[in-house]
């Protein structure tokens, strides 16, 4: 399954996906990852964006139990289509486009 290639990096504890809710322990990393593919296959046809949302979290023994979005290391959500777009939050950078 492709959900798994978090599994090669050694930083990467665990992740959970809109497709694949239920959180999956990786190893002993530091860090979860969460994203959610927005794929909107229905509408690439007419050309409108598409997008992904990814999120990193320090792993903690609840892993994402009670964390909030302040609670973000980094987070990013990219748009495809017409024109492509990144944005990302790091917790030591701030927004960078």
């Amino acid at each position: 399954s492709h959900y798994l290639a978090p599994q090669n990096q050694p930083h990467v504890g665990g992740f959970a996906s809109e497709e694949r809710p239920m959180y999956t322990e990786l190893g002993n990393g530091h860090y979860i990852i969460t994203f959610d593919p927005l794929d909107g296959s229905s509408i690439i046809d007419t050309n409108f964006s598409i997008g992904s949302i990814f999120c990193i979290w320090k792993k903690t023994e609840n892993h994402l139990i009670g964390q909030k979005g302040s609670d973000a290391i980094t987070s990013m959500i990219i748009t495809y289509g017409p024109r492509t777009t990144c944005i990302i939050y790091n917790t030591l950078l701030g927004v960078v486009q």
